[in-house]
């Protein structure tokens, strides 16, 4: 797997013979000593410069542990350098090197050598670079991958890079990684044991712990952007597709219509098809615009005191499957609200329950713990546990709800319009025993 990083691989091919020491830096992790070592060495070879013509030295191997004495690297070197040809000195985590602002300084009095380097953030900021070389070096900063740079190694579909690429970044090791939990624990470790150490001693971080608590905060923040981001994603990805069924329909009906003449019948019942289809889209459409609504404006709508007995058995009065009890007379319990958002937050409440039980669906409102609270229990499929927090999330369908038609609305914009109002909505539910929705709104 070759990643692509023409653009400071280019970069470095201009600046060859310059004279000046090119100094290749950026956060650790980034590519430099794969840049440097691989690619750039690489466009060497092809060039046709021999290879004991290219000095390679890593400092942070073990091995070359002896090569961090100044007069050591500068003995080394010059015993290499046996010839009149060009040479090319790769200097790998230069800051190793002790006074290596000196040896690189006189590595440019050698008259057949051409300097790269690379190095830690620790050491080498552009600032750095300008005081200490003056005017000697000359900076390549490298960054993480960009996207095209990501997916020119990525194997896999663009969607699949891109998320990988939005939730863990461009670091070039990413990529050989299998799992999630993987680059999640790469990423972590990297931060808490690398990035901060940088950052601690090049400004001598005195009270780490206020530097630990403010990245805790910032950690805090960019989660709750990135959910919010991720839920987003998912509503407009949910919604499209929502509306994308029915506009399907409506157009397959269309042009079969057009294709061939039909019989008056056969056109009446197309046509109920595409008046079914346009109902569709437009309950559809209201429930999104209910839903992308502020609360702020849902509160200026009307409201007046409704009473919960007389709402609750008009509502069951509608639905033979619907049996309604309460221990409260007309008058005692009531809230105040908007009439028609209530009565649709409640509606859908109970067409779920009816939708998903072949059962009678019981429903009842009284008073607990000084509340008033309505029970809609039904005896269908139920709700898989470990599914039941997700069932208030836009578009979001139970795993044994996909027989049935639907579009995951319902219920997260009865939790939206409820909420304006001061209800709360709990689940309970067991598979293939009973689903029990209970609204609790406080006793003003």
């Amino acid at each position: 797997m070759e990643i692509r990083r023409d653009i400071y691989l280019n970069k470095l091919i201009r600046k060859k013979g310059n004279g000046l020491i090119k100094i290749v830096t950026g956060i650790r992790r980034c590519g430099k000593s794969y840049l440097l070592f691989r690619l750039f060495h690489n466009h060497l070879s092809e060039s046709g410069v021999d290879n004991a013509h290219i000095i390679e030295i890593a400092l942070d191997d073990r091995m070359n542990k002896s090569l961090r004495d100044p007069d050591n690297m500068l003995a080394y070197i010059h015993k290499r350098i046996n010839d009149d040809k060009q040479y090319y000195i790769l200097l790998d985590e230069v800051q190793l090197l002790n006074e290596f602002e000196d040896v690189l300084n006189s590595l440019l009095h050698i008259r057949n050598a051409d300097v790269y380097v690379t190095g830690s953030n620790s050491k080498f900021l552009s600032y750095d670079i300008i005081t200490e070389f003056r005017g000697r070096g000359d900076e390549i900063r490298v960054y993480p991958l960009s996207f095209r740079e990501y997916m020119s190694a990525y194997n896999g579909t663009r969607d699949e890079a891109w998320d990988d690429y939005f939730n863990y970044g461009g670091l070039p090791l990413i990529l050989s990684m299998p799992t999630d939990e993987d680059k999640a624990n790469y990423l972590s470790g990297l931060f808490k044991k690398v990035y901060i150490s940088d950052i601690v001693d090049r400004h001598k971080v005195r009270n780490k712990d206020e530097l630990d608590e403010l990245i805790r905060t910032l950690n805090d923040m960019l989660d709750r952007v990135d959910t919010a981001f991720q839920a987003e994603k998912s509503f407009i990805s949910n919604a499209s597709h929502e509306l994308n069924n029915p506009l399907t329909a409506i157009q397959g009906e269309c042009e079969i219509s057009l294709l061939k003449e039909r019989s008056a019948a056969e056109y009446i019942e197309s046509l109920q098809r595409i008046s079914t289809e346009s109902k569709r889209i437009i309950l559809l459409i209201k429930h999104l615009l209910f839903l992308s609504r502020q609360d702020k404006e849902l509160l200026q709508n009307a409201r007046e005191q409704i009473d919960l007995v007389v709402l609750l058995r008009d509502l069951c009065l509608q639905y033979p499957q619907v049996a309604f009890s309460t221990e409260l007379a007309e008058g005692q319990a009531h809230i105040t609200a908007n009439y028609h958002l209530l009565r649709v937050a409640l509606q859908n409440i109970i067409d779920n329950a009816r939708k998903y039980s072949k059962e009678q669906v019981e429903i009842c409102v009284g008073m607990h713990d000084g509340n008033w609270v309505i029970e809609v229990e039904d005896y269908g499929i139920g709700i898989p546990e470990d599914e039941i927090k997700h069932i208030f999330h836009s578009f979001y369908r139970a795993s044994n709800t996909r027989e049935y038609a639907g579009q995951g609305i319902g219920l997260s914009l009865s939790m939206k319009i409820l909420a304006v109002y001061g209800g709360k909505i709990t689940i309970n539910s067991q598979v293939n025993k009973y689903t029990r929705v209970t609204v609790t709104f406080a006793r003003v």
